[in-house]
């Protein structure tokens, strides 16, 4: 008997076959779950290209005649380090600064590439190291250049930003600034903005489809079914994007 394909069709075999076609569900989405955890994050990315050509593509390929090469460009955050009253070359403050850059280089070469400190380019860099320090001397700056690309960096960040967070002791304040921090604030606020709206979605499509099926079970399927529909989605174009 050969298989009818249509809705109708599918949706007769289905009714016959309601375990088979629960099991099948289940290790499709299985299996869609696995591929996205594996395959999305390298089927994304935060780079972006232009599609055309205008002025500032043009002013790059000129740039790249001449022997610059965008690739090679360090990606740099600067960890702010302030107190209220220490200044920069009191031993506290420098002892703060001192651990702050042992723990970011123990990040792994891999993950940070160059840390560097206003105390550390005294003897080397003076005018350097003068430009890391605020005008009242109670404030320095510590460039860390992280390694790899700009999605590299963006997930490296992660790390740097945990240091910074638990280094707010004994009065310091401390922060970070810089284009991986700013791309990974922008992917935070989009995950919460994307969990609030699903929040408020879903629960308006519940209540909606608790009047038009009149019955709790009912009103969940169609739920069930978006949530399928877009991890399969969402798995295809983990595929695709590889």
């Amino acid at each position: 008997m050969a298989l009818n394909l249509s809705p109708r069709g599918l949706a007769a075999a289905a009714a016959r076959n309601p375990k088979r076609t629960i099991g099948i569900w289940l290790v499709a989405i299985a299996l869609g779950v696995a591929i996205v955890g594996a395959l999305f994050a390298s089927a994304t990315t935060n780079e972006q290209n232009f599609t055309n050509t205008p002025e500032a593509e043009r002013a790059l390929e000129l740039l790249k005649a001449v022997g610059f090469r965008p690739e090679k460009l360090e990606i740099t955050d600067l960890v702010l380090v302030e107190h209220a009253s220490l200044k920069v070359d009191d031993p506290a403050f420098k002892a703060k600064v001192d651990d702050l850059a042992g723990k970011l280089r123990g990040l792994g070469a891999d993950k940070v590439q160059r840390v560097l400190t206003v105390h550390e380019l005294r003897g080397q860099a003076p005018e350097a190291a003068a430009s890391l320090v605020s005008k009242t001397g109670n404030a320095t700056v510590i460039p860390v250049t992280l390694a790899g690309s700009v999605d590299d960096a963006t997930r490296n960040i992660k790390g740097v930003l945990e240091i910074a967070s638990e280094g707010k002791t004994g009065g310091f304040e401390i922060g970070v600034a810089g284009a991986a921090s700013i791309n990974n604030d922008f992917q935070e606020m989009s995950e919460r903005d994307l969990q609030k709206g699903e929040v408020v979605g879903i629960s308006a499509a519940i209540v909606i489809l608790l009047l038009v099926f009149g019955a709790v079970g009912s009103s969940w399927m169609p739920i069930i079914m978006a949530v399928f529909a877009i991890i399969m989605a969402v798995a295809a174009s983990a595929i695709i994007g590889q």
